[in-house]
């Protein structure tokens, strides 16, 4: 699963401009990098992020297939957390990893001041407002045996939100062929008018059209089994955790916390 950071000029030029690029690699998005009186402050900053420990595993789900590999159930089974580099927090089984997922401390002070505008805007009609985390990467490295990443990375982005010390406010761009499983974890999008300019909705026909109205269709009318088409979405993604996953992560979080 690539959630990877991206301004509009790279969408625009690109020859595809309707996807992510599959890898994605920079630092550009990076707190160290920050101002917040106009003076550089990057040998003062320390990254909160550097500071959480993870104490406890998480629960990610062992895949049991059939004889053709189709997934017949999922058995719970305790992961591994381990705080590697500033923000990207590891999952192993056995000393062997599973996946990993890659967190930016945003500060309030730095929001809406921003070079990368779209993840620093904020956006009170969501509720993304002052300080938040924004998700960079969620890997899976065996898919095939297991599920249950992208759950386990929801609950470390709220665990980190509230161990830092403000409610929980989680947003990242969406690689486009995710973002109806991104949707039935229950993360929302962005409406466009809300980023784009309006020549930008000209440009991408993004006139009274809302992403999550699109991704819904799209969940609806696709049978079980088949693979979603996502060729209607004609622009990024920027998504976020609403306040109603958000609660019930904090539920989770109070029987199985994770710092």
């Amino acid at each position: 699963m690539n959630i990877a950071p991206i301004s509009l000029n790279f969408i625009k030029n690109n020859q595809n401009k309707r996807t992510l690029p599959q890898s994605y690699k920079t630092n550009e998005l990076s707190c160290d990098t920050f101002s917040f009186t106009g003076k550089s402050k990057k040998a003062e900053y320390i990254d909160p992020l550097e500071k959480l420990v993870p104490k406890h595993k998480g629960i990610i789900y062992k895949k049991v297939c059939d004889e053709n590999g189709n997934v017949i159930k999922k058995i719970p089974v305790e992961a591994d957390i381990v705080a590697k580099n500033s923000g990207t927090f590891q999952f192993k089984m056995d000393d062997e990893e599973i996946g990993y997922v890659q967190l930016i401390y945003i500060p309030a002070e730095s929001c809406n001041k921003n070079s990368w505008a779209d993840l620093y805007n904020d956006y009170k009609e969501e509720g993304i407002v002052g300080d938040r985390i924004a998700v960079k990467y969620v890997y899976n490295g065996q898919q095939e045996k297991y599920g249950g990443i992208g759950h386990l990375a929801d609950l470390i982005e709220v665990a980190a939100c509230k161990k830092i010390g403000f409610e929980p406010n989680v947003v990242s761009f969406s690689a486009i062929d995710a973002a109806p499983l991104h949707y039935l974890r229950g993360k929302r999008f962005v409406p466009y008018e809300h980023y784009c300019s309006q020549d930008e909705m000209y440009e991408y026909n993004l006139e009274g059209k809302n992403p999550n109205d699109t991704i819904k269709e799209i969940l609806e009318n696709t049978p079980k089994g088949e693979k979603f088409d996502t060729s209607e979405i004609e622009m990024y993604l920027i998504m976020y955790m609403p306040k109603e996953q958000i609660k019930e992560l904090e539920k989770e979080l109070k029987d199985h916390p994770i710092f």
